[in-house]
């Protein structure tokens, strides 16, 4: 180890590790910038994978408390780095970006622990020489320029969502299920072993601290969801409680959200069911929304992810589905009680 060029990204990268959804703008704020601008000064040179992966480590400030002027410069700092290193083909025949995406759940912030300790990761020692690397994949998986522009792809489109070109097409191996088990209920005709009730509240699941591609994802499943829970056919009280509490989360998440898209610029749920679980649980996820891209250019999706992840929009899609939910409890079970 080169003490002189280890000591100062050492020091950094003990800083990007405190860098997380409880940081202030004053703290975090110049880290991110910082790395942001070095990266946009050199994209492709001999830093950038300390520095996309930096950037990645701190997605959880940046894409949740983040102002827009900062989200903003750092997610095209990473488009540009992307653009940069991209080249071409390399022998291998995966990235480790590509099974972060397989391995994902709902929580797309969970990405922000794909990224490998930069200390080790340039500290020379071979991966089976160092004990200490105890990532999925060797450190010339990680070096490879098209995995650190798969990640910077990857860290770009959780902090500013909508535009996922270039990210693989990879999405949580159960996800595909879950899209059959919630079609196959909204059909009325549950395959065998779903349990409706659980079905129709998977947009129940908002994170803490959502992305906007979580609320996007969530709000159309609970959306696609609504009128199966207000029918009547499931019973169970929490059903309802539990996509109520959501939506209006998700809409505290969502107050002052504005845009400057015009009457009818925003997308409608199909009705189909395959199809409207499908764009739900696709928004989820970074592979997701790029497969989704791709299904928008082929002609078989209605809207793009730039236009399901408008926040303004999501505002008036969580209310929109709040309102026959609540008539649906009053109805059935009376006003909540609260005490």
């Amino acid at each position: 180890m080169h003490a002189s060029a280890d000591a100062p990204i050492a020091g950094l990268a003990a800083a990007w590790q405190l860098v997380d959804h409880r940081s202030t703008a004053a703290t975090a704020d110049p880290l991110v910038l910082d790395c942001a601008r070095r990266l946009a000064a050199d994209p492709a040179g001999e830093r950038a994978a300390e520095r996309v992966y930096g950037l990645l480590s701190m997605t959880r400030y940046l894409a949740t408390r983040a102002g827009d002027a900062t989200a903003g410069q750092v997610a095209e700092a990473l488009r540009t780095a992307a653009r940069a290193l991209d080249g071409p083909p390399c022998e291998h025949r995966t990235h480790p970006c590509e099974s972060a995406l397989e391995q994902l759940d709902f929580d797309e912030l969970r990405l922000a622990g794909s990224a490998p300790d930069v200390v080790l990761l340039g500290n020379g020692t071979p991966t089976g020489a160092d004990p200490e690397w105890q990532e999925p994949g060797t450190k010339e998986e990680y070096r490879c320029p098209h995995a650190v522009a798969g990640f910077a792809r990857i860290a770009a489109e959780i902090i500013a969502p909508g535009t996922p070109e270039g990210i693989p097409e990879r999405v949580p191996h159960h996800h595909e299920d879950a899209i059959d088990d919630l079609a196959s209920v909204l059909h009325g005709y549950p395959r065998g072993g779903v349990e409706p009730a659980y079905e129709v509240t998977a947009g129940t699941g908002l994170p803490a601290q959502p992305t906007t591609g979580a609320l996007a994802g969530h709000l159309v499943l609970l959306h696609a969801a609504c009128w199966e829970a207000a029918s009547g056919t499931i019973r169970p009280r929490w059903v309802l409680d539990d996509m109520i509490g959501t939506l209006e989360d998700a809409l505290r998440a969502l107050e002052g959200a504005t845009c400057s898209h015009g009457d009818g610029a925003h997308p409608e749920l199909s009705g189909d069911p395959e199809t409207d679980a499908g764009t739900g649980y696709h928004l989820l996820t970074p592979g997701g929304r790029a497969r989704l891209q791709r299904s928008y250019e082929d002609g078989f999706a209605d809207a793009s992810p730039a236009a399901w992840t408008c926040r303004a929009h999501l505002r008036a899609l969580a209310s929109e589905t709040l309102g026959p939910l609540i008539t649906a409890r009053d109805r059935f079970f009376g006003e909540r009680r609260t005490e």
